[in-house]
């Protein structure tokens, strides 16, 4: 479990655990479509017939789902519609000519069709040198997998069948991040830890939370990497110790390094405030807390916007502390 306390006057803006790119680098599949699929603005193509920048060492076969209504809502239920099954390894190798941080994204969603049902799927999938899932065993609800790694040319994607059993993929998101969006490196919060600092490409990571404050959630046709932020409430104890601040108006990108590619103007321009004055002893927080998988290292990024303003339109000076269980 994680836990984060913010104190002093407010937080600002939101967490991030954990990107456009030339179109050579840049790819979208719909698994077992005989068709394309456009999804927010985006032309997913049927792996039936793909072109020379992706190969696919295996072609399994192509499944339909029988039930339309098991898919879930919104504009990326026709991703789901189809998944393509192997019952043997395979790869999907993928044409890049620069070295450098690329988003990864696995739609994957075990319906039943004529031939099979996904939901007896059991399997591993990695790319280059990393494992980003092993022994895969599918709820009955649609999940979208994300990671995060840096890859030479080429970039591959490895699925691995358990054996007596098969794996299955829904569609594919491949694309190279933004040069600025990442950092070397990342500052060490452990007291069990020598290190100070800690390199990221020798590591894949995998967004576990995606969190705008605010209490205001972000769909990926708002972002310009279509990534999906979730509100904060849900994670938030002692809620009426904050309340939400929304001004967009205030997010000027330009001033700074931060371009919309970082985070959208829905992020910086929303953020949770500290409501101290529903606490006498005038010792209120705000914390956040996240259950996560132990024996894992795990990456925080904040990102900040000061849109608090007072009623004169003057940009208010703040300050406050951040805690991480406990380590400041």
């Amino acid at each position: 479990m994680i836990s984060l306390k913010f104190s002093t006057l407010c937080v600002l803006t939101l967490l991030c655990f954990s990107r456009v790119s030339s179109a050579s680098n840049t790819f979208f599949v719909n698994c077992g479509s005989p068709e394309n699929a456009t999804v927010n603005n985006r032309t997913f193509v049927s792996d039936n017939n793909l072109g020379r920048e992706i190969n696919l060492s295996s072609g399994g076969v192509s499944v339909t789902t029988t039930d339309s209504n098991s898919l879930p809502p919104g504009t990326e239920s026709t991703l789901f519609q189809t998944a393509r099954v192997f019952t043997g390894e395979s790869t999907y190798r993928f044409t890049i000519d620069q070295h450098g941080w690329f988003l990864i994204r696995l739609y994957l969603l075990p319906f039943a069709s004529s031939s099979r049902d996904l939901t007896s799927a059991r399997f591993s999938v990695s790319s280059q040198n990393f494992t980003l899932f092993r022994h895969y065993k599918p709820s009955n609800t649609s999940v979208v997998k994300e990671y995060t790694l840096k890859s030479p040319p080429p970039l591959s994607l490895h699925f691995r069948p358990e054996t007596g059993s098969f794996a299955f993929v829904n569609a594919l998101e491949v694309f190279k991040l933004p040069e600025n969006l990442l950092p070397e490196e990342a500052g060490v919060i452990s007291t069990q830890s020598s290190k100070k600092s800690l390199k990221l490409s020798p590591h894949a990571m995998e967004t576990v939370f995606r969190i705008n404050m605010g209490n205001l959630s972000v769909s990926r046709d708002q972002d310009k990497l279509w990534r999906q932020w979730d509100a904060d409430s849900t994670y938030m104890g002692r809620a009426r110790f904050g309340f939400p601040v929304t001004n967009l108006k205030a997010v000027n990108f330009s001033a700074g390094n931060i371009t919309d590619e970082i985070a959208p103007v829905q992020v910086y321009g929303t953020a949770t405030r500290l409501n101290s004055d529903n606490d006498p002893t005038n010792n209120a927080n705000l914390t956040w807390t996240f259950k996560v998988e132990p024996g894992f290292d795990y990456f925080l990024r904040f990102h900040f916007c000061n849109i608090i303003v007072d009623p004169l339109g003057i940009e208010r000076e703040i300050s406050f502390n951040i805690y991480v269980n406990s380590e400041s």
